[in-house]
């Protein structure tokens, strides 16, 4: 195996992930009552149907709720349809999904802060909810406050560092919120995509906001690009009171103007980076004969992205945490909770895109892949 093959072997097993806690996570009820649970998120994103979907999975493996068959929804399904489906069929002598417990704001900030202002004052005067699930970064930053003492576990955030929900990686900074984080998993993708392609011009597109640079890992990407002394080349493209479909055409425009000054992208989450638009993006950067790499698969690689590593599934991470919920609802402060995890990411190759703009894959990277795309 070649040096790149053999990076990228470290790099995953490095993020292996070993449940080996002498810990009871043995359901009990609230005081003979249900423990009832509520999910807010800023708006819908890809990833969150899999991560819920999963930990709810897992706490069926745990025994809080009894086994359960997902319906063979389709890949663009709303999380609002997940919770309604979970609220109406999970059974369980011990949690209750809240019918009415669903809080989203659909990426509009008018919207956003009439939910937090709506959802924090039923957290204060109505004592009907025991935990909350939130997904995302608007989800975190909206609910990591002291204006309440509701037990929150933020789920699925690029940096809840950056985003400024906890303090540090080691403490969460307010006994009722709980989060997780893998540390270095994004400076180690940035590292392993300039070891394969080598490049000496970066194109990245992001909203120009403090929440569009966490997104896109910029503080990373700044990292390694001094490390390996290659440049950012930037472009702007706006989310916020912009529709989804706009968004898709900015997030094309901005990466337009910059393609015949980069020779790899990274693509990071954005409105305009969604599956559904990435076949006019990957037909660019085909075209222009340019390496890419999305920073959280989301059906992109498959589109035509060159590389990706994301989660070969949710499971380790829905078991992570599934395992912090059942501590919680078994009155353990979320503080006390573990914030670092890992869990074993996937090395996503398209062979065909490789082939078409020229790019020689390395042997050894190509031996290590979870997924390949090819005809």
């Amino acid at each position: 195996m070649n040096r790149f093959g053999l990076l990228i072997l470290i790099f995953l097993l490095l993020f292996s992930f070993s449940c080996k806690e002498n810990i009871s996570y043995k359901p009990i009820t609230n005081n003979g009552k249900k423990w009832q649970i509520a999910y807010y998120q800023g708006g819908d994103y890809t990833s969150y149907p899999a991560y819920t979907k999963q930990v709810v999975k897992n706490l069926s493996k745990l025994g809080w709720i009894q086994p359960f068959v997902y319906p063979d929804w389709k890949k663009e399904v709303s999380m609002e349809i997940i919770w309604e489906w979970l609220s109406s069929n999970i059974k369980s002598d011990y949690i209750e999904f809240k019918k009415d417990g669903f809080y989203c704001s659909n990426w509009d900030r008018t919207s956003r802060a009439e939910n937090k202002n709506n959802f924090l004052k039923r957290l204060k005067q109505n004592n009907d909810i025991d935990l909350v699930f939130a997904l995302g970064t608007w989800a975190g930053q909206d609910l990591a406050t002291d204006e309440h003492s509701t037990p929150v576990i933020v789920m699925s955030v690029t940096s809840p560092v950056d985003s400024k929900i906890i303090p540090s990686i080691k403490d969460s900074g307010r006994d009722h919120v709980t989060t997780g984080i893998a540390a270095n998993r994004f400076l180690n993708q940035i590292r392993l995509f300039h070891d394969i392609v080598d490049f000496k011009n970066l194109g990245v597109v992001f909203e120009n906001t403090a929440n569009g640079k966490v997104f896109t890992n910029y503080a990373e990407l700044q990292i390694v690009s001094k490390e390996r002394d290659f440049k950012l080349i930037e472009a702007y493209a706006p989310e916020e009171k912009t529709s989804e479909d706009m968004c898709g055409e900015k997030y094309y425009n901005a990466l337009e103007s910059i393609i015949d000054k980069v020779d790899a992208v990274w693509i990071g989450p954005h409105t305009g980076s969604q599956a559904k638009f990435m076949n006019k993006i990957a037909n660019l950067l085909i075209e222009m004969k340019i390496p890419s790499w999305s920073q959280m698969d989301n059906g992109h690689v498959e589109k035509g992205i060159l590389f990706s590593i994301s989660p070969e599934d949710f499971d380790t991470v829905g078991l992570f945490e599934a395992q912090k919920i059942a501590r919680i609802l078994r009155r353990e402060k979320p503080r006390d909770l573990p914030i670092e995890f890992s869990s074993r990411l996937g090395l996503s190759i398209n062979i065909d895109t490789a082939t078409k703009i020229g790019f020689n894959i390395p042997k050894g990277v190509i031996s290590v892949a979870d997924k390949i795309y090819e005809r």
